[in-house]
């Protein structure tokens, strides 16, 4: 329900406005697809009254998706409040691939990701967004799977709505040590995703670098150990104390809050 965003912008305002923190040294980036929680009970009562979003897909009762553009336009709206910024650094359509999951098709698929390009292109000419991309967890599979997302026919798709002066500008997908096609499976023609995000001058994010989805259970790939609360305070304290002195000794880079 937007928690972290609202906790973010809470802090970061506070730090723009004491001066402590510029807005050119922060990147936000949202994603948008998912619709969950108070999303849900609105999407639900906008069917009741006959005023539903467009292309809404229903895969599962307490979780519904969409990336219609008036869907978009609101999320971008909300995202921009919670933050309390005019303009977002990026915005992700999130796991649009769960539309082929509802049994949907893949020309249809892509077609609703062009019209998604569209309406975020209109937006960056707002002034409201800079950047856009997707977040997608099959990027990395075998592309005879189902639902597969093609980072060429993205691409694509971006070349045609943006041109040379298209903003699609950064992926994201799984990858860890067990989850490793991003970097090893040839799914866009002769490339993997990483060769072809490389060659496109893609920026690359990561999700799931410390835990792994395994035959749809979700692994954990790293321990925590877990320590004594006063020596863990202690230890934050001494090694704030060491950051605030090397600070001391670089002029002109932000200090730490004390």
């Amino acid at each position: 329900d937007g928690s972290s965003e609202r906790m973010i912008g809470q802090v970061t305002h506070e730090l723009f406005e004491a001066g402590a923190l510029k807005r050119e040294e922060v990147v936000f980036v949202t994603k948008a697809g998912y619709v969950q929680g108070e999303n849900l009970k609105d999407a639900r009562a906008r069917v009741d009254r006959g005023a539903a979003f467009p292309e809404m897909v229903e895969f599962q009762p307490d979780c519904w998706h969409c990336i219609s553009p008036s869907y978009l336009e609101k999320q971008i709206s909300d995202s921009l409040e919670r933050l309390k910024v005019s303009c977002l650094d990026a915005v992700l359509l999130h796991n649009p691939e769960y539309y082929m999951r509802g049994g949907g098709t893949r020309d249809i698929y892509y077609q609703r990701i062009e019209k998604a390009f569209r309406h975020l292109e209109s937006e960056r000419e707002k002034g409201r967004l800079r950047f856009y991309g997707v977040s997608s967890n099959t990027f990395p599979e075998d592309e005879a799977r189902s639902d597969f997302t093609s980072l060429a026919r993205v691409i694509d798709i971006a070349k045609s709505v943006g041109g040379k002066s298209s903003h699609f500008a950064l992926i994201q997908f799984p990858m860890n040590l067990f989850e490793s096609g991003g970097a090893l499976v040839k799914n866009n023609g002769q490339e993997t995703v990483l060769d072809l995000a490389a060659r496109a001058k893609l920026g690359v994010l990561i999700n799931r670098p410390f835990n792994s989805n395994q035959r749809g259970r979700l692994t954990r790939l790293t321990s925590f150990p877990r320590h004594d609360e006063v020596e863990v305070k202690g230890g934050l304290h001494v090694a704030l104390g060491r950051a605030i002195e090397l600070e001391k000794t670089a002029p002109g880079f932000p200090k730490a809050v004390q």
